[in-house]
Protein backbone atom coordinates (compact mmCIF):
# COMPACT_ATOMS: atom_id res chain seq x y z
CA UNK A 1 0.00 0.00 0.00
CA UNK A 2 1.39 3.40 -1.03
CA UNK A 3 2.24 5.95 1.66
CA UNK A 4 0.92 9.52 1.87
CA UNK A 5 3.64 12.00 1.05
CA UNK A 6 3.52 15.62 2.31
CA UNK A 7 5.30 17.92 -0.11
CA UNK A 8 3.89 21.02 1.61
CA UNK A 9 2.31 21.93 4.95
CA UNK A 10 -1.35 21.26 5.59
CA UNK A 11 -1.97 24.97 6.25
CA UNK A 12 -0.55 28.18 4.97
CA UNK A 13 2.23 28.22 7.61
CA UNK A 14 3.35 24.65 6.96
CA UNK A 15 1.94 23.28 10.25
CA UNK A 16 0.54 19.77 10.71
CA UNK A 17 -2.19 19.58 13.39
CA UNK A 18 -2.93 16.01 14.53
CA UNK A 19 -5.82 17.26 16.75
CA UNK A 20 -5.13 14.75 19.59
CA UNK A 21 -4.35 11.95 17.13
CA UNK A 22 -1.76 9.33 18.04
CA UNK A 23 1.86 9.92 16.93
CA UNK A 24 3.63 6.54 16.87
CA UNK A 25 7.40 5.99 17.16
CA UNK A 26 8.47 9.60 16.40
CA UNK A 27 12.13 10.69 16.30
CA UNK A 28 13.00 14.06 17.90
CA UNK A 29 15.44 16.00 15.71
CA UNK A 30 19.00 15.08 16.86
CA UNK A 31 21.58 17.92 16.78
CA UNK A 32 24.98 18.48 18.33
CA UNK A 33 24.18 22.14 19.19
CA UNK A 34 21.17 24.32 19.96
CA UNK A 35 19.18 25.27 16.81
CA UNK A 36 19.32 28.88 15.66
CA UNK A 37 16.23 31.17 15.87
CA UNK A 38 14.19 28.82 18.12
CA UNK A 39 10.52 29.22 19.08
CA UNK A 40 9.19 28.84 22.66
CA UNK A 41 8.18 25.21 23.14
CA UNK A 42 10.60 23.87 20.46
CA UNK A 43 12.17 20.46 21.23
CA UNK A 44 15.35 18.76 20.02
CA UNK A 45 17.75 16.02 21.22
CA UNK A 46 21.30 17.17 22.02
CA UNK A 47 23.59 14.34 20.92
CA UNK A 48 26.65 15.80 22.66
CA UNK A 49 25.13 15.85 26.18
CA UNK A 50 22.49 13.13 25.55
CA UNK A 51 19.72 15.53 26.67
CA UNK A 52 16.20 16.26 25.49
CA UNK A 53 16.02 20.06 25.52
CA UNK A 54 13.09 22.52 25.34
CA UNK A 55 13.25 26.22 24.53
CA UNK A 56 11.63 28.53 27.12
CA UNK A 57 11.52 32.29 27.61
CA UNK A 58 14.68 31.84 29.68
CA UNK A 59 16.56 29.89 26.99
CA UNK A 60 17.27 26.21 26.33
CA UNK A 61 16.85 23.92 29.38
CA UNK A 62 17.24 20.14 29.68
CA UNK A 63 14.07 18.10 30.25
CA UNK A 64 14.18 15.73 33.28
CA UNK A 65 17.77 16.57 34.23
CA UNK A 66 17.02 18.59 37.42
CA UNK A 67 18.43 16.65 40.39
CA UNK A 68 18.32 19.42 43.05
CA UNK A 69 16.06 19.01 46.09
CA UNK A 70 16.23 21.77 48.69
CA UNK A 71 14.30 24.67 50.23
CA UNK A 72 15.80 27.87 48.86
CA UNK A 73 13.46 30.48 50.39
CA UNK A 74 10.92 30.98 53.17
CA UNK A 75 9.08 33.41 55.41
CA UNK A 76 7.22 33.54 58.72
CA UNK A 77 4.33 35.93 59.28
CA UNK A 78 1.09 35.94 61.24
CA UNK A 79 1.58 32.45 62.69
CA UNK A 80 2.24 30.83 59.27
CA UNK A 81 5.56 29.29 58.21
CA UNK A 82 6.00 29.32 54.41
CA UNK A 83 8.76 27.30 52.69
CA UNK A 84 9.58 27.50 48.96
CA UNK A 85 11.18 24.43 47.37
CA UNK A 86 13.54 24.05 44.41
CA UNK A 87 14.01 20.71 42.70
CA UNK A 88 12.17 17.42 42.69
CA UNK A 89 9.61 16.64 45.41
CA UNK A 90 10.43 14.95 48.72
CA UNK A 91 10.20 15.29 52.51
CA UNK A 92 10.87 18.55 54.37
CA UNK A 93 12.92 18.48 57.59
CA UNK A 94 12.12 21.45 59.85
CA UNK A 95 14.95 21.78 62.38
CA UNK A 96 16.11 24.24 65.01
CA UNK A 97 12.73 24.82 66.71
CA UNK A 98 11.48 24.05 70.21
CA UNK A 99 8.70 21.53 70.72
CA UNK A 100 5.53 23.08 69.32
CA UNK A 101 3.35 24.64 72.03
CA UNK A 102 5.83 24.30 74.94
CA UNK A 103 8.51 26.37 76.58
CA UNK A 104 8.71 29.96 77.73
CA UNK A 105 9.80 31.10 74.29
CA UNK A 106 7.94 29.53 71.37
CA UNK A 107 9.60 29.62 67.99
CA UNK A 108 6.22 29.34 66.20
CA UNK A 109 4.19 32.02 67.95
CA UNK A 110 0.40 32.29 68.11
CA UNK A 111 -2.36 30.18 69.62
CA UNK A 112 -2.81 28.18 66.38
CA UNK A 113 0.19 26.79 64.52
CA UNK A 114 -0.27 25.12 61.14
CA UNK A 115 2.32 23.02 59.32
CA UNK A 116 1.31 22.01 55.76
CA UNK A 117 2.87 20.12 52.87
CA UNK A 118 1.56 19.14 49.44
CA UNK A 119 3.33 15.78 49.53
CA UNK A 120 1.08 12.85 50.40
CA UNK A 121 3.93 10.84 51.93
CA UNK A 122 5.88 13.67 53.60
CA UNK A 123 7.01 13.35 57.25
CA UNK A 124 7.39 16.57 59.24
CA UNK A 125 9.91 16.36 62.09
CA UNK A 126 11.26 18.90 64.58
CA UNK A 127 14.94 18.26 65.30
CA UNK A 128 14.20 14.57 65.61
CA UNK A 129 11.41 15.11 68.18
CA UNK A 130 8.32 12.95 67.74
CA UNK A 131 6.18 14.30 70.60
CA UNK A 132 4.09 17.39 69.88
CA UNK A 133 2.19 18.47 73.04
CA UNK A 134 -0.88 20.60 72.47
CA UNK A 135 -1.97 18.65 69.37
CA UNK A 136 -3.76 15.82 71.20
CA UNK A 137 -1.11 13.21 70.34
CA UNK A 138 0.38 10.68 72.68
CA UNK A 139 4.08 10.28 73.35
CA UNK A 140 5.94 8.63 70.48
CA UNK A 141 3.38 9.52 67.81
CA UNK A 142 4.85 11.29 64.75
CA UNK A 143 3.07 13.72 62.43
CA UNK A 144 2.86 11.38 59.43
CA UNK A 145 1.04 11.77 56.10
CA UNK A 146 0.00 15.42 56.82
CA UNK A 147 -2.32 14.18 59.63
CA UNK A 148 -1.99 14.77 63.37
CA UNK A 149 -3.11 11.38 64.69
CA UNK A 150 -5.46 11.95 67.68
CA UNK A 151 -6.99 9.61 70.22
CA UNK A 152 -10.78 9.22 70.05
CA UNK A 153 -12.04 9.15 73.61
CA UNK A 154 -15.05 11.38 74.31
CA UNK A 155 -12.89 13.86 76.26
CA UNK A 156 -10.45 14.12 73.31
CA UNK A 157 -13.30 14.77 70.89
CA UNK A 158 -14.76 17.53 73.06
CA UNK A 159 -11.35 19.13 73.57
CA UNK A 160 -10.85 19.37 69.80
CA UNK A 161 -14.16 21.11 69.07
CA UNK A 162 -16.16 17.87 68.57
CA UNK A 163 -14.00 16.58 65.67
CA UNK A 164 -12.73 13.00 65.48
CA UNK A 165 -9.90 11.22 63.73
CA UNK A 166 -12.29 9.00 61.78
CA UNK A 167 -12.74 6.15 64.29
CA UNK A 168 -15.47 5.29 66.83
CA UNK A 169 -16.10 7.49 69.90
CA UNK A 170 -15.58 5.56 73.11
CA UNK A 171 -18.06 6.22 76.00
CA UNK A 172 -17.35 4.78 79.43
CA UNK A 173 -19.89 2.40 80.99
CA UNK A 174 -22.63 4.28 82.85
CA UNK A 175 -21.89 7.59 81.08
CA UNK A 176 -24.66 9.47 79.22
CA UNK A 177 -24.44 11.69 76.16
CA UNK A 178 -26.58 14.72 77.04
CA UNK A 179 -27.60 17.27 74.40
CA UNK A 180 -29.28 20.64 74.87
CA UNK A 181 -32.88 21.24 73.72
CA UNK A 182 -31.61 22.94 70.56
CA UNK A 183 -29.16 20.14 69.65
CA UNK A 184 -29.74 17.64 66.86
CA UNK A 185 -28.44 14.21 65.93
CA UNK A 186 -27.82 14.49 62.17
CA UNK A 187 -26.80 11.73 59.77
CA UNK A 188 -26.08 12.52 56.11
CA UNK A 189 -27.97 15.84 56.52
CA UNK A 190 -31.41 14.36 55.69
CA UNK A 191 -31.98 12.15 58.77
CA UNK A 192 -32.37 14.06 62.06
CA UNK A 193 -33.51 13.45 65.63
CA UNK A 194 -34.32 16.58 67.62
CA UNK A 195 -36.86 18.54 69.70
CA UNK A 196 -38.76 21.59 68.52
CA UNK A 197 -39.36 24.85 70.39
CA UNK A 198 -42.88 23.56 71.06
CA UNK A 199 -41.34 20.65 73.04
CA UNK A 200 -42.17 18.14 70.28
CA UNK A 201 -39.76 15.23 69.67
CA UNK A 202 -39.07 14.75 65.93
CA UNK A 203 -37.57 11.87 63.93
CA UNK A 204 -37.23 13.22 60.39
CA UNK A 205 -36.15 11.53 57.12
CA UNK A 206 -36.22 14.10 54.27
CA UNK A 207 -34.01 12.32 51.74
CA UNK A 208 -34.83 9.86 48.97
CA UNK A 209 -34.74 6.84 51.30
CA UNK A 210 -37.49 5.43 53.53
CA UNK A 211 -37.77 5.63 57.32
CA UNK A 212 -37.82 2.05 58.65
CA UNK A 213 -38.70 0.76 62.14
CA UNK A 214 -37.28 -2.77 62.38
CA UNK A 215 -38.20 -5.51 64.85
CA UNK A 216 -38.01 -9.28 64.66
CA UNK A 217 -41.03 -9.65 66.96
CA UNK A 218 -43.41 -6.75 67.61
CA UNK A 219 -43.58 -2.97 67.31
CA UNK A 220 -45.89 -1.13 69.74
CA UNK A 221 -46.83 2.55 69.91
CA UNK A 222 -47.90 3.44 73.46
CA UNK A 223 -48.30 6.37 75.81
CA UNK A 224 -45.66 4.84 78.08
CA UNK A 225 -44.05 1.50 78.86
CA UNK A 226 -47.11 0.55 80.95
CA UNK A 227 -49.50 3.11 79.45
CA UNK A 228 -52.26 2.98 76.81
CA UNK A 229 -51.68 1.14 73.53
CA UNK A 230 -52.20 3.15 70.33
CA UNK A 231 -51.15 0.56 67.73
CA UNK A 232 -49.48 -2.83 67.61
CA UNK A 233 -47.65 -4.50 64.69
CA UNK A 234 -46.79 -8.19 65.21
CA UNK A 235 -44.58 -10.34 62.99
CA UNK A 236 -46.49 -13.19 61.23
CA UNK A 237 -49.70 -11.98 62.89
CA UNK A 238 -51.44 -8.71 62.10
CA UNK A 239 -51.96 -5.01 62.70
CA UNK A 240 -54.10 -3.74 65.60
CA UNK A 241 -55.43 -0.19 66.01
CA UNK A 242 -56.82 1.06 69.34
CA UNK A 243 -59.07 3.85 70.60
CA UNK A 244 -58.80 4.68 74.32
CA UNK A 245 -56.82 1.44 74.83
CA UNK A 246 -59.66 -0.57 73.19
CA UNK A 247 -58.97 -2.50 69.97
CA UNK A 248 -61.22 -1.36 67.10
CA UNK A 249 -59.47 -2.64 63.94
CA UNK A 250 -57.42 -5.78 63.27
CA UNK A 251 -56.02 -7.50 60.17
CA UNK A 252 -56.15 -11.30 60.05
CA UNK A 253 -55.00 -14.03 57.69
CA UNK A 254 -58.47 -14.03 56.07
CA UNK A 255 -59.27 -10.30 56.00
CA UNK A 256 -60.06 -7.63 58.59
CA UNK A 257 -62.08 -7.48 61.81
CA UNK A 258 -63.87 -4.29 62.87
CA UNK A 259 -65.18 -3.95 66.39
CA UNK A 260 -68.26 -1.74 66.36
CA UNK A 261 -70.17 -0.23 63.42
CA UNK A 262 -68.51 0.79 60.14
CA UNK A 263 -69.89 4.13 58.93
CA UNK A 264 -69.71 5.83 55.53
CA UNK A 265 -69.46 9.61 55.05
CA UNK A 266 -71.11 9.47 51.59
CA UNK A 267 -73.88 12.06 51.08
CA UNK A 268 -75.77 10.65 48.05
CA UNK A 269 -79.54 10.28 48.40
CA UNK A 270 -80.71 7.07 50.11
CA UNK A 271 -77.22 6.18 51.40
CA UNK A 272 -77.32 3.30 53.87
CA UNK A 273 -75.18 4.93 56.56
CA UNK A 274 -74.56 1.68 58.43
CA UNK A 275 -72.61 0.13 55.52
CA UNK A 276 -69.14 0.95 54.24
CA UNK A 277 -70.39 0.56 50.65
CA UNK A 278 -73.34 2.89 50.02
CA UNK A 279 -76.41 2.12 47.99
CA UNK A 280 -75.63 5.15 45.82
CA UNK A 281 -72.22 3.66 45.03
CA UNK A 282 -73.77 0.29 44.11
CA UNK A 283 -76.45 1.96 41.96
CA UNK A 284 -73.79 3.98 40.15
CA UNK A 285 -71.71 0.89 39.46
CA UNK A 286 -74.73 -0.97 38.03
CA UNK A 287 -75.73 2.00 35.87
CA UNK A 288 -72.17 2.28 34.54
CA UNK A 289 -72.04 -1.44 33.78
CA UNK A 290 -75.22 -1.46 31.67
CA UNK A 291 -74.64 1.93 29.97
CA UNK A 292 -74.31 1.67 26.20
CA UNK A 293 -76.27 -1.55 25.76
CA UNK A 294 -78.88 -1.60 22.97
CA UNK A 295 -82.32 -0.61 24.29
CA UNK A 296 -85.14 -0.83 21.73
CA UNK A 297 -87.33 2.29 21.79
CA UNK A 298 -89.77 1.59 18.92
CA UNK A 299 -90.34 3.12 15.48
CA UNK A 300 -88.93 6.28 13.90
CA UNK A 301 -90.30 8.44 11.05
CA UNK A 302 -87.14 9.26 9.01
CA UNK A 303 -88.85 12.21 7.32
CA UNK A 304 -88.21 14.01 10.63
CA UNK A 305 -85.04 14.49 12.67
CA UNK A 306 -84.29 11.72 15.23
CA UNK A 307 -85.19 12.08 18.94
CA UNK A 308 -82.90 14.18 21.18
CA UNK A 309 -82.86 15.68 24.67
CA UNK A 310 -81.93 14.49 28.17
CA UNK A 311 -84.20 11.45 27.92
CA UNK A 312 -82.28 9.95 24.97
CA UNK A 313 -79.32 7.82 26.18
CA UNK A 314 -76.47 5.96 24.57
CA UNK A 315 -77.66 2.61 23.19
CA UNK A 316 -81.25 3.69 22.43
CA UNK A 317 -82.29 1.93 19.19
CA UNK A 318 -85.08 2.80 16.74
CA UNK A 319 -86.43 1.05 13.60
CA UNK A 320 -87.33 3.22 10.58
CA UNK A 321 -91.06 3.06 9.78
CA UNK A 322 -91.11 5.89 7.22
CA UNK A 323 -88.25 6.47 4.74
CA UNK A 324 -86.51 9.85 4.55
CA UNK A 325 -83.43 11.98 5.28
CA UNK A 326 -84.77 13.97 8.24
CA UNK A 327 -86.48 17.35 8.33
CA UNK A 328 -85.97 19.07 4.98
CA UNK A 329 -83.99 16.05 3.76
CA UNK A 330 -80.77 17.42 5.33
CA UNK A 331 -80.08 15.36 8.50
CA UNK A 332 -79.02 11.99 7.05
CA UNK A 333 -76.33 11.98 4.34
CA UNK A 334 -77.60 8.56 3.13
CA UNK A 335 -81.41 8.35 3.02
CA UNK A 336 -82.94 5.81 5.40
CA UNK A 337 -85.36 3.17 4.17
CA UNK A 338 -88.10 1.31 6.01
CA UNK A 339 -86.54 -1.39 8.17
CA UNK A 340 -83.24 0.44 8.75
CA UNK A 341 -82.00 0.93 12.34
CA UNK A 342 -80.48 3.97 14.07
CA UNK A 343 -78.52 3.58 17.34
CA UNK A 344 -77.51 6.45 19.66
CA UNK A 345 -73.70 6.62 20.17
CA UNK A 346 -73.91 9.11 23.09
CA UNK A 347 -76.34 10.60 25.55
CA UNK A 348 -78.49 13.45 24.17
CA UNK A 349 -77.45 12.96 20.50
CA UNK A 350 -77.79 16.06 18.28
CA UNK A 351 -75.95 15.40 14.98
CA UNK A 352 -75.63 12.52 12.52
CA UNK A 353 -72.18 11.67 13.96
CA UNK A 354 -73.93 10.89 17.28
CA UNK A 355 -75.83 8.02 15.58
CA UNK A 356 -74.97 4.74 13.88
CA UNK A 357 -77.17 3.85 10.88
CA UNK A 358 -77.72 0.20 10.02
CA UNK A 359 -78.99 0.20 6.43
CA UNK A 360 -81.26 -2.61 5.37
CA UNK A 361 -82.38 -1.19 2.00
CA UNK A 362 -80.37 1.22 -0.23
CA UNK A 363 -81.74 2.43 -3.58
CA UNK A 364 -79.86 2.47 -6.87
CA UNK A 365 -77.54 5.48 -7.07
CA UNK A 366 -78.12 8.33 -9.48
CA UNK A 367 -76.02 11.34 -10.39
CA UNK A 368 -77.69 13.20 -7.52
CA UNK A 369 -78.57 10.42 -5.05
CA UNK A 370 -76.17 8.25 -3.02
CA UNK A 371 -76.95 4.56 -3.41
CA UNK A 372 -75.92 1.26 -4.98
CA UNK A 373 -73.99 1.20 -8.31
CA UNK A 374 -73.65 -1.75 -10.70
CA UNK A 375 -70.45 -2.33 -12.77
CA UNK A 376 -70.82 -2.86 -16.51
CA UNK A 377 -70.54 -6.48 -17.59
CA UNK A 378 -68.63 -5.29 -20.68
CA UNK A 379 -65.74 -4.09 -18.58
CA UNK A 380 -65.97 -5.93 -15.24
CA UNK A 381 -66.56 -9.47 -14.02
CA UNK A 382 -67.88 -10.61 -10.62
CA UNK A 383 -66.99 -14.07 -9.26
CA UNK A 384 -69.28 -16.33 -7.27
CA UNK A 385 -67.65 -15.02 -4.08
CA UNK A 386 -68.24 -11.37 -5.03
CA UNK A 387 -64.72 -10.65 -6.31
CA UNK A 388 -64.69 -7.77 -8.83
CA UNK A 389 -62.10 -7.98 -11.66
CA UNK A 390 -61.37 -5.93 -14.80
CA UNK A 391 -61.70 -7.80 -18.08
CA UNK A 392 -59.22 -7.65 -20.96
CA UNK A 393 -59.88 -4.49 -22.96
CA UNK A 394 -61.28 -3.11 -19.71
CA UNK A 395 -61.54 0.53 -18.70
CA UNK A 396 -59.19 3.43 -19.50
CA UNK A 397 -58.78 6.04 -16.78
CA UNK A 398 -61.49 8.69 -16.88
CA UNK A 399 -63.78 6.83 -19.32
CA UNK A 400 -66.05 3.84 -19.27
CA UNK A 401 -64.92 2.17 -22.53
CA UNK A 402 -62.32 -0.26 -23.78
CA UNK A 403 -58.67 0.73 -24.14
CA UNK A 404 -54.99 -0.23 -23.78
CA UNK A 405 -53.10 -0.56 -20.50
CA UNK A 406 -50.17 1.37 -22.05
CA UNK A 407 -51.20 3.94 -24.61
CA UNK A 408 -47.64 4.79 -25.74
CA UNK A 409 -44.07 5.20 -24.47
CA UNK A 410 -41.48 6.96 -26.61
CA UNK A 411 -37.77 7.64 -26.32
CA UNK A 412 -35.87 10.92 -26.14
CA UNK A 413 -32.28 12.24 -26.17
CA UNK A 414 -29.83 9.40 -25.42
CA UNK A 415 -32.81 7.11 -24.55
CA UNK A 416 -34.13 4.31 -26.80
CA UNK A 417 -37.57 2.65 -26.23
CA UNK A 418 -38.92 -0.51 -27.88
CA UNK A 419 -42.25 -2.35 -27.37
CA UNK A 420 -43.84 0.69 -25.75
CA UNK A 421 -47.28 0.68 -27.39
CA UNK A 422 -50.38 -1.51 -27.12
CA UNK A 423 -52.23 -3.64 -24.60
CA UNK A 424 -50.06 -6.16 -22.76
CA UNK A 425 -46.83 -4.65 -24.15
CA UNK A 426 -43.51 -4.88 -22.28
CA UNK A 427 -41.51 -1.67 -22.86
CA UNK A 428 -37.70 -1.84 -23.04
CA UNK A 429 -35.63 1.26 -22.26
CA UNK A 430 -31.89 1.56 -22.97
CA UNK A 431 -29.22 4.28 -22.75
CA UNK A 432 -26.13 3.78 -24.99
CA UNK A 433 -22.93 3.37 -22.95
CA UNK A 434 -21.06 5.61 -25.35
CA UNK A 435 -23.24 8.55 -24.41
CA UNK A 436 -22.62 8.00 -20.68
CA UNK A 437 -18.85 7.54 -21.17
CA UNK A 438 -18.62 10.75 -23.14
CA UNK A 439 -20.39 12.79 -20.46
CA UNK A 440 -18.08 11.39 -17.73
CA UNK A 441 -14.94 12.03 -19.80
CA UNK A 442 -15.99 15.64 -20.41
CA UNK A 443 -15.92 16.27 -16.62
CA UNK A 444 -12.39 14.91 -15.97
CA UNK A 445 -8.81 16.01 -16.58
CA UNK A 446 -5.54 14.12 -16.00
CA UNK A 447 -2.07 15.53 -16.70
CA UNK A 448 1.57 15.73 -15.51
CA UNK A 449 3.09 18.74 -13.74
CA UNK A 450 6.55 19.76 -12.46
CA UNK A 451 9.59 21.28 -14.23
CA UNK A 452 12.30 21.20 -11.53
CA UNK A 453 12.17 24.96 -10.86
CA UNK A 454 8.61 26.15 -10.09
CA UNK A 455 7.23 25.65 -6.56
CA UNK A 456 3.83 27.15 -7.56
CA UNK A 457 2.62 25.24 -10.64
CA UNK A 458 -0.40 26.71 -12.55
CA UNK A 459 -3.00 24.65 -14.48
CA UNK A 460 -5.21 26.98 -16.55
CA UNK A 461 -8.74 26.44 -17.84
CA UNK A 462 -7.39 26.17 -21.39
CA UNK A 463 -5.31 23.21 -20.18
CA UNK A 464 -7.92 21.27 -18.21
CA UNK A 465 -10.96 22.34 -20.27
CA UNK A 466 -13.41 22.07 -17.38
CA UNK A 467 -14.71 25.64 -17.35
CA UNK A 468 -14.04 28.76 -15.33
CA UNK A 469 -15.69 27.94 -11.95
CA UNK A 470 -12.76 26.43 -10.02
CA UNK A 471 -14.91 26.01 -6.86
CA UNK A 472 -16.43 22.96 -8.61
CA UNK A 473 -13.04 21.19 -8.96
CA UNK A 474 -11.86 18.22 -6.87
CA UNK A 475 -8.04 17.97 -7.13
CA UNK A 476 -5.88 14.89 -6.39
CA UNK A 477 -2.09 14.52 -6.67
CA UNK A 478 -0.10 11.30 -7.17
CA UNK A 479 3.70 10.83 -7.33
CA UNK A 480 4.39 9.12 -10.67
CA UNK A 481 7.47 7.18 -9.53
CA UNK A 482 5.85 5.16 -6.72
CA UNK A 483 2.09 5.88 -6.75
CA UNK A 484 2.13 7.69 -3.39
CA UNK A 485 -0.67 10.17 -2.66
CA UNK A 486 0.80 13.68 -2.45
CA UNK A 487 -0.54 16.48 -0.25
CA UNK A 488 0.29 20.00 -1.37
CA UNK A 489 -1.35 23.43 -1.14
CA UNK A 490 -4.08 23.81 -3.81
CA UNK A 491 -5.39 27.31 -4.67
CA UNK A 492 -8.55 27.64 -6.77
CA UNK A 493 -8.46 31.01 -8.54
CA UNK A 494 -10.52 33.02 -10.99
CA UNK A 495 -11.25 31.95 -14.57
CA UNK A 496 -10.80 28.29 -13.66
CA UNK A 497 -7.11 28.66 -12.65
CA UNK A 498 -5.76 25.94 -10.33
CA UNK A 499 -2.35 26.56 -8.67
CA UNK A 500 -0.49 23.76 -6.83
CA UNK A 501 2.08 24.96 -4.27
CA UNK A 502 5.06 22.83 -3.14
CA UNK A 503 7.74 23.44 -0.51
CA UNK A 504 10.33 22.07 -2.95
CA UNK A 505 9.89 22.25 -6.71
CA UNK A 506 9.01 18.78 -8.11
CA UNK A 507 11.05 17.30 -10.94
CA UNK A 508 9.82 17.43 -14.54
CA UNK A 509 6.49 15.57 -14.90
CA UNK A 510 7.00 14.01 -11.43
CA UNK A 511 3.45 14.65 -10.25
CA UNK A 512 0.20 13.47 -11.87
CA UNK A 513 -2.72 15.87 -11.30
CA UNK A 514 -6.35 14.65 -11.50
CA UNK A 515 -9.21 17.18 -11.63
CA UNK A 516 -12.88 16.16 -11.42
CA UNK A 517 -15.67 18.67 -12.03
CA UNK A 518 -18.33 17.95 -9.43
CA UNK A 519 -20.70 20.90 -9.87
Amino acid sequence: MADIKFLAGLDIDGNINLNKGQLQSPVIHPLSANPASPEVGQLYYNTGDSELRIYTSGGWIPVGADTDNYVDDGSYSGGTLTLERTGTLGDIDISGFLEIGTGATQALAGNTTTITTTQAAAIITNSGKTSFPGFGTTAGTALEGNTIIPADSLSDVLSRGNTTGGTDIEVEAGDDITLTDSSKIIMDSDFQIYKTLGNNAIISETGSGDLLLLSNNEVEIKSGELGETYAKFTKDAGIELYTNDSKKFETTSTGITITGKGLSTATAVNDASTTLTTKGYVDGEISSAIAGQLVFQGGYDASTDPPTGTGILKGYTYVVTTAGSGTGGSFWSVPLEVGDLIIAESDQPTTESDWTEVNKNIDIATTSTVGVVQPSSDNFAISGTGLLTIKNNGVALGTETTGNYVASLTGSTNVTVSGGTGEGSTPSVSVPNSNIDARITNRQYAGLIGNGSLTDVPVTSSTHGLGTDSSQFMVQLVQVSNGETVHAEVTRGASGLVTVGFTTAPATNAIRILINKIG
